[in-house]
């Protein structure tokens, strides 16, 4: 008899350069994908075997939660996107990384004519 167990996956490390944050994902010891925050969206790649996803969402479309030890990542709708076991440390590195990025794209010093315009 066959048994098929969806495999868990979760966030074990972190690296940060100047223009993202990666966040490793892992699952059976075995790295297995990446969720990465850079200026403009947040990128999301992880599978083992036949069970993963991937995706992209823009920042400004993202929230981000911690709930018993679960990074989640919710759209604009509040609709579940990601959800990964993460410890919380590494979840309020992400965190304070997004509010950065977020309130940077949010500044009216940094947005384009064209956003500004549409914003009234």
């Amino acid at each position: 008899m066959f048994s098929f167990l969806k495999p868990k996956f979760y966030i074990k490390s972190y690296e940060e350069d100047d223009h993202s944050l990666n966040l490793n994902i892992y699952s059976q010891s075995k790295e297995c994908g990446f969720i990465s925050i850079n200026e403009e969206n947040i990128i999301f790649q992880y599978s083992l075997k036949l069970v993963g996803k991937k995706g992209l969402i823009n920042i400004r479309d993202a929230k981000l939660y911690f709930n018993k030890d679960i990074f989640i990542i919710k759209n604009e709708k509040y609709d579940i996107i990601v959800s990964i076991k993460c410890n919380e440390e590494i979840y309020n590195k992400a965190m304070i990384y997004f509010n950065i990025k977020k309130q940077k794209i949010n500044d009216s010093k940094n947005k384009s004519k064209r956003d500004l315009f549409f914003e009234n």
